[in-house]
C-alpha cells in the first residue's frame, strides 16, 4: 500500500499554523499536489500551491514509511497539507492503517467537502488573495458542515490589507462559531494599523491571531479577562499559563485538543529552527534509517 506525496514535511504544529491542537506538539506533514489552479499573484506559500498543479510531481511511497516516520520523528499529529488535500488523500484509508492513536488534521479550503475520518481542520478562506467571491461562500458552507458535524477547526483568512471589510464576515462567522481565527495580511501597512484591526477583530471573535511581515499578535490571551495563556515565538510555544485548558485568573475555559506540551521541544526546533523542513519523499529510505539530514 502506498501513497502520492509531493514532499514530506516536519514542524512545530504552530508553524501551520494551528495553536489550539497538541499546543508545542509537532506535525508529519503530507504535501499533496493542487487541486485546481488559482491565480494568485502574491508570494505566500499557499500561492505557490495555488499556481499550476503541473509543477508538482508526485511520488509514492509505502505507507509503512510514513507511519514509521509519524513515531520515528515522535510526530503528535499527521498533517494533509496543500491546496484542498482532501482532494487527493483518501483520509478513511489513510487513518485506518495509521491507527485511531494517530490524529489526522487537514487544511480545507472549501473544494470538497469534509471527512469524518479527520479529527481536526485549518480551515482557509483565499477569497481576497485569489479575487474570487465564490470561494469565501464555499468556505462558510464548510464552515457551516463542521459545525453540524462537531468537528474542531481554527480559521485561516488571508488578506492584503488591515482592512476589516476584508476580514469582517468571517470574523463574525468565526466569533459565531466560538473557534480561534488566524488573519495572514500580505500589505500590513505599519503596526499601528494591524494592531488597529486585531483591537477590531477581538470585539467580533474570541480568539484572534494576527500574522504579518513585520510583527505578529500570536500568544493566546484569555478572551474575558485578556491574560497571556499560551507564549509563541518564532514558530515555537515558548510558555504555558493554563490551569487544566483554563485561565488561572478567572477560569474561563479555552478551548484545545490533545495534550498541552510545556513548551516547544529543543530538539525539534534545533532540526526546523521554528520552520518546516521539507524532504524529497524519494529518499524515504535514507530518513528511516536517520542518514537524511534537514536541510540547513
Amino acid at each position: 500500500m502506498s501513497l502520492e506525496v509531493v514532499l514530506l514535511g516536519l514542524s512545530t504544529v504552530e508553524v501551520l499554523p494551528l495553536f489550539h491542537l497538541y499546543p508545542g506538539g509537532s506535525a508529519l506533514r503530507l504535501l499533496s499536489k493542487p487541486l485546481k489552479v488559482l491565480e494568485c499573484e502574491y508570494d505566500l506559500e499557499v500561492c505557490s500551491w495555488a499556481r499550476g498543479p503541473e509543477a508538482f510531481t508526485s511520488v509514492e511511497i509505502p505507507l509503512d514509511a510514513v507511519k514509521h516516520l509519524t513515531y520515528r520523528w515522535g510526530c503528535d499529529i499527521v498533517f494533509l497539507d496543500g491546496l484542498e488535500p482532501l482532494g487527493f488523500f483518501n483520509a478513511g484509508y489513510l487513518k485506518g492503517y495509521l491507527g485511531e492513536d494517530v490524529i489526522l488534521a487537514s487544511r480545507a479550503h472549501g473544494f470538497t467537502g469534509p471527512s469524518n475520518h479527520v479529527d481536526y481542520y485549518l480551515v482557509e478562506d483565499l477569497s481576497i488573495i485569489a479575487g474570487d467571491e465564490a470561494l469565501r461562500r464555499n468556505v462558510v458552507k464548510l464552515v457551516e458542515d463542521l459545525q453540524s458535524r462537531g468537528k474542531p477547526f481554527e480559521l485561516h483568512v488571508y488578506t492584503v490589507n488591515p482592512y476589516i471589510e476584508e476580514v469582517g464576515e468571517l470574523a463574525d462567522l468565526a466569533g459565531g462559531a466560538g473557534v480561534p481565527l488566524h488573519v495572514t495580511i500580505y500589505h500590513p501597512r505599519g503596526g499601528g494599523p494591524v494592531r488597529s484591526l486585531y483591537e477590531h477583530l477581538r470585539r467580533r471573535a474570541k480568539i484572534v491571531y494576527v500574522h504579518t511581515s513585520i510583527y505578529d499578535e500570536i500568544d493566546t490571551k484569555c478572551p474575558n479577562c485578556g491574560t497571556i495563556l499560551l507564549y509563541r515565538a518564532g514558530g515555537a510555544l515558548r510558555g504555558v499559563n493554563l490551569n487544566d485548558s483554563s485561565c488561572p485568573n478567572c477560569g474561563t475555559p479555552i478551548p484545545i485538543v490533545g495534550r498541552i506540551r510545556g513548551r516547544s521541544r529543543e530538539s525539534l526546533l534545533r532540526i526546523t529552527r521554528g520552520r518546516v523542513v521539507w524532504f524529497n519523499p524519494l529518499f524515504y529510505k535514507s530518513m528511516l534509517t536517520g542518514k537524511t539530514q534537514p536541510p540547513t
